[in-house]
């Protein structure tokens, strides 16, 4: 009995070690994609002032005309 007693014990040890082992993974992973999306947030902004710039710069050519 004692020895099934300490092999459930030893395998929630293990069991308690793998979870703390993936939520450390977890968090690592969310803070890359947090990273990752203010990048491409970035990203976007530059786009969006590029197509501007070229929307302004089109509507001044054909003002012009």
């Amino acid at each position: 009995m004692t020895e099934h007693v300490c092999k459930q014990e030893r395998l929630l040890g293990e069991h308690d070690r793998a979870i703390e082992d993936l939520m450390d993974y977890k968090k690592a992973q969310n803070g890359a994609i947090h990273r990752l999306e203010d990048k491409v947030d970035r990203l976007q902004y530059w786009v969006m002032g590029g197509v501007a710039a070229m929307a302004l710069q089109f509507l001044l050519l054909l003002l012009k005309r």
